[in-house]
């Protein structure tokens, strides 16, 4: 090999010695544990959403490949890794049809067609989540409840017809709610299991997740720093006339008691659509967190992950026309 030659990496501003199939492994497996909660805590539910995702997901490819007399071994990581961010993604008992119609669109969005055009600058997941809540409505926004270990209902794949609202749908919800009763419930969602999102389940988890992403040089963490500045300073101004609890209580059931974790640590810090600066993905992630606190607070404390994710990305060329002083980078 020349001497000069420039090695290849996913994105021009990582800095890893990774290769691209390397850097999607790694996020493979930090999913992974929380795949395996979700299947400990919903069943054969949770596995049939992460099979029937990832088979429709990596059915185009696999079919596109086969044409060209290649091999399902050919599928690279990075169809796998979004496969099982997008099942991770959903409400438990999401319905089947909306799993598959999700899946695909996922696959249209992420791999075809591979060159540039005015959609794919817009996270891919989060826009097929903002398609599904408005295709599906309200049985996206509310969950089917943990099942009981290897019971008769853990076993059962489908999703029960009974939906409940989430956690932070819960907290905005219910009247009379002190500050105190706040924080009392964001302790007991990190000590016990509520209806909610797959990838959700366990803050300890994402975290854990997102330190070993850091430490395989397989993440970046200029994102998750500017969204959590982001809410943090959103929460500040919307609630600074109850005081310092209330503004405390509120960060914390923005940040733990909904996906802003899962897609701050997974989604929002995606190579697909960040910014090339660090300071650029930086206000990327605090556009997202401000987002995030103002869409949550409009729309009766439901889950906005999604939307603000899609919004904030679609933002990213402006970003990276202000840092750069030029254009989106090809």
């Amino acid at each position: 090999m020349n001497q000069f030659d420039l090695a290849v990496s996913i994105h021009p501003y990582i800095h890893t010695p990774l290769s691209k199939g390397a850097i999607f492994l790694n996020r493979l497996l930090a999913l992974a544990p929380l795949a395996l909660l979700a299947i400990y805590h919903y069943g054969m539910m949770a596995l049939g959403t992460i099979l029937v995702t990832a088979f429709f997901v990596l059915l185009p490819t696999y079919i596109s490949l086969k044409l060209k007399g290649r091999r399902l071994a050919d599928i690279e990581h990075e169809n796998y890794y979004y496969a099982l961010l997008m099942a991770l993604a959903l409400p438990a008992g999401t319905s089947y049809p909306a799993v598959i119609i999700g899946a695909l669109a996922l696959n249209l969005l992420a791999f075809f067609p591979r060159e540039a055009n005015s959609v794919r600058i817009i996270n891919p997941v989060a826009l097929v989540s903002c398609f599904l809540a408005m295709a599906f409505n309200e049985k996206m926004y509310f969950f089917n409840g943990p099942r009981p270990f290897m019971s008769a209902a853990w076993f059962n794949p489908l999703p029960a017809e009974s939906y409940s609202g989430g956690f932070l749908f819960n907290i905005h919800n219910e009247g009379g709610a002190g500050a105190g009763e706040s924080v009392r419930k964001i302790i007991e969602l990190l000590s016990a299991w509520h209806p909610c999102h797959y990838g959700e389940l366990s803050i300890t988890l994402c975290a854990a997740a997102f330190i070993f992403l850091v430490f395989k040089s397989s993440v970046d963490s200029a994102p998750l720093i500017g969204a959590a500045a982001g809410l943090g300073a959103a929460v500040t101004f919307n609630y600074y006339g109850g005081g310092a609890g209330v503004i405390i209580s509120e960060f914390l059931s923005h940040a733990f008691a909904s996906m802003f974790l899962f897609y701050s640590c997974f989604i929002l810090t995606d190579y697909y659509s960040s910014p090339m600066r660090f300071s650029a993905r930086v206000l990327y992630g605090f556009l997202y967190g401000v987002l995030f606190a103002f869409l949550s607070a409009s729309f009766e404390g439901r889950d906005c992950a999604n939307y603000s994710l899609a919004i904030a990305s679609t933002c990213v060329p402006l970003i990276d026309n202000i840092f750069n002083s030029g254009g989106r980078r090809e």
